[in-house]
């Protein structure tokens, strides 16, 4: 038969469309995690982008590596004319808010590992339909 014997002559005999009507009623058994995947799917790249970011912050603002409290600044003291020290001089940040940069970007870090985690463990239904290519047999008999 043609492929046009085999998709049927209604939308709604094509197999093509059971196929899709299942995975969408097991998918709505799935619940919300079903409806929701691509988004939280994204949810660690994000969060992980979010706190490479953040940590990057005082590095592109403050020539200065980040720490709780304080950042360290690199220094260059030259006690002679060949060689050059480098010290690195702890500073308090500029304004007492951007201690909490380096604690955001933890928590968003922490954040990524768990909602990834959360997701492997998971594993939410993603509803995939597949054709295999075959001239022997009929299409809608290769449809999973």
């Amino acid at each position: 038969p043609s492929i046009a014997d085999q998709i049927g002559g209604a939308a709604a005999e094509s197999p093509f469309r059971r196929v899709l009507e299942h995975v969408q009623h097991t998918g709505n058994k799935a619940g919300m995690l079903w409806r929701w995947r691509p988004v939280l799917a994204a949810v660690p790249s994000a969060c992980l982008l979010l706190a490479a970011c953040l940590y990057l912050v005082p590095l592109l603002l403050w020539p200065c590596v980040p720490g709780f409290r304080q950042c360290a600044r690199m220094s260059r003291v030259r006690p002679a004319a060949t060689t050059t020290k480098i010290d690195w001089l702890w500073e308090a940040y500029p304004h007492p808010a951007f201690g909490l940069v380096p604690a955001l970007a933890m928590l968003c870090a922490a954040l990524a590992a768990l909602t990834f985690a959360a997701l492997w463990w998971i594993q939410p239904y993603a509803g995939r339909m597949l054709v295999v290519p075959c001239r022997e047999c009929d299409i809608y008999t290769r449809l999973w």
